[in-house]
């Protein structure tokens, strides 16, 4: 019987060594590397997407009653201390979500405001949009969803404020979540297109330390 759990614990010992190894092999470490500037390439895509669209309708918003219309709910009565960057950054590193997820959530947010003619993407409701389009988009793909805790965590609100957000945004889409394959892959050629080109990855990995700590 020793002798069995003696060569059970050599058995262990040698794939835990093993593991290691592959763990540690060039091979397997690059391709994280690749995987981790991927990561940090979409997000700044998307990053920079929403910038110019809320350049473009940059407006003065005086926040108003929100018992008229949902659709008010996304907006803040202030502007959010956090910048758009560090948001969507945070919202990679701490949910993990599949890029295919936050791809998705750029289709539906682009298709929420162009429902709602009455109002436009801005300062003010950019980061809530994101994060509900982002919370159903990762229940409509995700093999294993993040609990929306963890959303209304990381997004800075409360959880039945976030349910309340994906009850109006579902709404407002009219519960039409289907993307086509082709519009998903403009959408995606979108956001690699908004990276600036001549940025090396290990600019961009520099950057997005300083940014998510």
């Amino acid at each position: 019987m020793v002798n069995r759990m003696r060569a059970t614990r050599q058995v262990e010992r040698r794939s835990d060594a093993i593991a290691q190894k592959l763990g540690g092999r060039p091979g397997v470490r690059e391709e994280r590397k690749l995987e981790q500037i991927e990561r940090i390439a979409v997000a700044c895509g998307l990053t920079r997407l929403l910038e110019w669209a809320i350049q473009r309708n940059s407006v003065e918003f005086a926040c108003e009653p929100r018992t008229i219309d949902p659709a008010l709910m996304f907006y803040s009565s202030t502007k959010p201390n956090m910048s758009l960057k560090l948001f969507v950054f945070k919202l990679f590193k701490y949910l993990n979500c599949s890029l295919s997820v936050f791809t998705t959530a750029l289709v539906l947010m682009d298709r929420l405001v162009k429902k709602g003619n009455h109002y436009r993407l801005n300062e003010y409701n950019v980061h809530r949009i994101f994060l509900a389009t982002s919370l159903i988009a990762c229940k409509l793909l995700d093999d294993k969803p993040r609990p929306l805790k963890l959303f209304a965590m990381v997004g800075g609100i409360s959880p039945i404020e976030l349910c309340a957000l994906e009850r109006v945004c579902l709404e407002m889409l009219e519960y039409d979540l289907y993307v086509n394959p082709a519009v998903y892959a403009l959408y995606e050629r979108r956001v690699r297109a908004s990276v600036r080109p001549q940025v090396s990855a290990e600019t961009m990995m520099r950057r997005a330390r300083k940014v998510a700590n």
